[in-house]
């Protein structure tokens, strides 16, 4: 969208007050708001507004009014929220990853074996850890938490990740790593 297209569009609805204001506001955010390059556009349009388009709509101290905003939304910094878990243990496991093909699951590879159905952070744990247990595996996957919903094919220390795709299951492979376990 260019200046004169704003231009033409203000001026079309400059008998609609309200339909005046939403373009004009459209246009000025797109200009602050945008990426370096288009952060111009809207200091242009102000610039050339005809005195009858500036009576529709007084850019100047709405832009100031956005900007003052913008500064304000850029300073401003969200408090650190503390974590939502506690790790109640570690152990080191292997881990694999597998996605829903009936030739990695069973006749139903869409649901795991608590019902679940798969979707990301859709684990398989071990026979010792109960349904709904959660963990993390820093060393792969960062802050990422996983919860066990279906069985791997071991007794214990193995953790199986759902993918979506048989690719990304493969592309993980077979690692060993530290898993937190959480509570």
């Amino acid at each position: 969208m260019n200046i004169t297209t704003i231009q033409n569009q203000i001026s079309k609805f400059a008998g609609n007050r309200a339909i005046a204001l939403i373009v004009a506001i459209a246009a000025a955010w797109t200009g602050i708001f945008a990426i370096d390059g288009k952060a111009e556009l809207s200091a242009s349009l102000v610039r050339s507004l005809t005195p009858a388009q500036a009576q529709v709509f007084p850019m100047d101290k709405t832009m100031a009014s956005i900007k003052v905003a913008q500064e304000s939304v850029q300073r401003t910094e969200l408090p650190k929220q503390p974590p939502k878990y506690t790790v109640a243990y570690t152990l080191t496991g292997q881990i694999t990853g597998y996605n829903s093909e009936a030739a990695q699951t069973d006749s139903s590879p869409w649901y795991t074996a608590d019902g679940t159905w798969c979707t990301e952070g859709v684990a398989a744990g071990p026979y010792n850890l109960p349904f709904g247990t959660r963990f993390r595996i820093p060393s792969l996957f960062g802050d990422r938490i996983f919860t066990v919903h279906d069985r791997s094919a071991t007794p214990s220390g193995h953790f199986d990740i759902w993918f979506r795709t048989r690719q990304e299951a493969l592309n993980l492979g077979r690692r060993t790593a530290t898993v937190e376990v959480l509570v």
